[in-house]
């Protein structure tokens, strides 16, 4: 009897191993496909935008072509962000603050603001669920944003630290 509880649990255990790498690897392909196959033609649509608006001495027409790329961009980048969202090797705590580094690169650009992140080697290799990393991303992001927009700092620094077992994250400006 007890064999056959111990071939339960452990046919119950495979399986949901099995089902776990089957779901990373649906998420793999879906940002693989969905960066390959909608980048390369979104990429397209903004570059013909500009070729086209470039022959064109029209200004209604010339006016149309830019909203056309900068939608194209727009959802270029939206894309992005979702393929980064459910792509499986952006799943840790650094690959979090690698992509919060790459947005305030381009928040930061023209201004005198310094940025720096405080985060324990060992913590960045934390595993997160998409759901959580989608969720800090987004909150981190606002803020962000808003900090730039509103505050008037110098310093912004992000924090991220373990209190017990719950991760905390902090962002403060001078």
């Amino acid at each position: 009897a007890l064999f056959a509880v111990g071939s339960v649990l452990y046919s119950v255990y495979r399986i949901r191993v099995q089902r776990i790498l089957e779901m990373e690897n649906l998420r793999r392909r879906i940002a693989r496909d969905l960066h390959d196959d909608i980048g390369a033609d979104l990429t397209q649509i903004a570059i013909f935008s500009e070729v086209i608006k470039t022959r064109i001495r029209d200004a209604e027409t010339e006016s149309m072509l830019e909203k056309i790329g900068t939608m194209a961009r727009r959802v270029i980048g939206g894309m992005s962000e979702l393929v980064w969202y459910i792509d499986p090797r952006h799943d840790t705590v650094n690959d979090l603050i690698n992509r919060i580094e790459e947005l305030v690169g381009g928040l930061l650009q023209g201004t005198e603001i310094r940025f720096s992140v405080e985060c324990n080697t060992a913590l960045k290799e934390i595993k997160l669920t998409p759901e959580l990393r989608k969720e800090l991303f987004l909150v981190l992001k606002e803020a962000l944003h808003n900090a730039v927009k509103y505050s008037q700092c110098l310093k912004l620094s992000l924090a991220i630290y373990l209190s017990g077992k719950r991760l905390e994250v902090e962002l403060k400006d001078d």
